[in-house]
């Protein structure tokens, strides 16, 4: 790949950066295109390419899990009584490992109760998302299902499953697509109904 190659990706990559979903698929769009753009013909092998394109699959996945951990606790942070909801819920589905009000390090409690969710199970965690606004993971994010099902997939079967998934470049251009209007599709129900966005170029 020559340089002026790699200066039209670098610049493209600046301008999505500035993008609300940049901050979360910036660096896995990169790397994207730096493969699209590649004759490397180590790539034209499957043995070789596959582990590279399952690792970026599954990195899609840690970035939209990234956003709703972060889309979370603006919620859950913005006001006492939205932190006294999030602690209620939290103590009623985690009875062993509960929340005391009475602790002195309750903030920093809930802020590592916050980063052990598991924010690929939608079942799980919409019902926190539920506490602040209407929303229904399963008619927003279809097509992130699917996908979360294969990432579940290359994480935890790839290396035993003989009927292993097989990621192309193509499956990755959707994977960022499909995440990107999921992270655009949550913000906006968001600051419809009035919460501030997280990026405060974000409009809709």
């Amino acid at each position: 790949m020559g340089d002026k190659h790699l200066d039209e990706v670098y610049k493209n990559l600046r301008n999505y950066l500035s993008s609300m979903a940049g901050k979360y698929l910036g660096s896995l769009n990169l790397c994207v295109e730096l493969l699209r753009k590649s004759d490397d013909p180590i790539l034209s092998s499957p043995i070789l390419s596959q582990p590279l394109y399952k690792c970026l699959y599954v990195g899609y996945i840690t970035a939209l899990e990234t956003y709703l951990h972060d889309r979370l606790s603006v919620e859950v942070f913005a006001s006492d009584e939205n932190l006294s909801k999030y602690i209620i819920l939290y103590n009623k589905k985690h009875k062993r490992k509960k929340i005391s009000n009475d602790d002195s390090n309750i903030l920093d409690n809930v802020r590592f109760s916050l980063h052990h969710h598991i924010y690929h199970n939608f079942k799980h965690i919409q019902d926190y998302f539920k506490l602040y606004i209407n929303i229904d993971f399963k008619n927003i994010g279809k097509e992130v299902i699917s996908c979360i099902k294969v990432r579940n997939s290359l994480a935890h079967y790839s290396t035993s499953n003989l009927n292993e998934e097989f990621v192309s470049l193509a499956s990755l251009y959707d994977m960022e697509n499909n995440v990107k209007k999921f992270i655009q599709n949550i913000e906006s129900i968001f600051i419809k109904d009035g919460h501030e966005p997280i990026f405060e170029e974000f409009t809709i």
